[in-house]
C-alpha cells in the first residue's frame, strides 16, 4: 500500500469526524435526514406490500428436485440460456421449440419438437410431456416470433404466425397445464412480454399487438387464479 493512500485515510477520517456533528445539530439537514429516512422507509413498505399482494399474500415453498418446469422457444436466446441455467441447478426442465437445440442439452432437460402453430400440435406435445414425466408445476411461454415489415407489406399469414406463436400458444398450453396446478394450489406461469407491449415502432406493429395481448392475459390469469379458481398459491409473479 502506498505512502500516499496511507495519508489520505487520516484526512479523510478527519473530515468525516467534523461533519457528523454538524449533521446532528444543524437543523435544516436533520430535518432533511428525516425525510429521507422516511421516504425509504415508505418505499419500503410499499415494496414489501406489493410483493405480498402480487402473492396473494400468502407463501409457498418449492423443492426444485421435484418441480418439473416447461420453458417454450427452448432452443434459442432467452430460452436456451433459461433452460441449461435450470438444468445445471439441478432441476428438471423441458425445452419445446419448432427447432432442435444447438448443442446437446445437459442432463435433467428433455427437448420435444414442438410447432407453436398448431394447437393440435401443442396438445399431442402436452399429453407426451404428462405421460413421460407427470404434470408441469412451472410453465415459462418464452416462445415468439416477428416480422420487420410495414403493416401493408405483411402478409396476412405472416400476421396469423405470429399472433399463432407469441398469443394464441399461450392460451393453449395454459389449458394443458395449468388445471393440475389448480387442482394442488401449487405452480408458477410466466409469460415474457417486451418493451414492445407498452411502445409499437415501425415495422413492428403485429409483434407490438401480440406483446401487448401477453400482458393482458398474464394479468387476466392472475386474477382469474385468484378470484374464479381459488388457487391463490399458483404464481404469476
Amino acid at each position: 500500500m502506498s505512502n500516499s493512500f496511507l495519508q489520505i485515510i487520516p484526512r479523510d477520517f478527519e473530515q468525516l469526524c467534523t461533519l457528523f456533528p454538524i449533521l446532528f445539530t444543524n437543523e435544516r439537514l436533520r430535518a432533511a435526514g428525516g425525510l429521507l429516512l422516511s421516504t425509504a422507509a415508505l418505499y419500503k413498505a410499499y415494496h414489501l406490500l406489493s410483493q405480498a399482494a402480487a402473492n396473494n399474500f400468502t407463501r409457498d415453498t418449492y423443492d426444485w428436485r421435484r418441480e418439473i418446469v416447461v420453458v417454450t422457444g427452448g432452443s434459442g436466446g432467452l430460452g436456451d440460456m433459461l433452460v441449461r441455467k435450470l438444468a445445471k441447478e439441478s432441476v428438471k426442465v423441458i425445452s419445446l421449440d419448432i427447432v432442435s437445440p444447438r448443442m446437446p442439452l445437459p442432463a435433467n432437460a428433455y427437448f420435444y419438437k414442438m410447432d407453436a402453430t398448431s394447437s393440435e400440435t401443442i396438445k399431442k406435445t402436452a399429453d407426451s410431456i404428462r405421460k413421460d414425466h407427470g404434470d408441469p408445476t412451472v410453465l415459462v411461454n418464452n416462445a415468439g416470433a416477428m416480422f420487420s415489415k410495414a403493416l401493408l407489406d405483411e402478409s396476412q399469414e405472416d400476421v396469423r404466425r405470429v399472433f399463432d406463436i407469441n398469443i394464441i400458444s399461450n392460451f393453449d398450453l395454459i389449458r394443458e397445464f395449468i388445471p393440475s396446478m389448480i387442482e394442488r394450489n401449487h405452480g408458477h406461469v410466466i409469460h415474457i412480454a417486451s418493451m414492445a407491449s407498452f411502445v409499437t415502432g415501425a415495422r413492428n406493429v403485429s409483434y407490438a399487438a401480440t406483446k401487448a395481448a401477453v400482458l393482458a392475459l398474464h394479468e387476466g390469469l392472475a386474477q382469474e387464479l385468484s378470484h374464479v379458481y381459488k388457487a391463490k398459491k399458483v404464481r404469476t409473479r
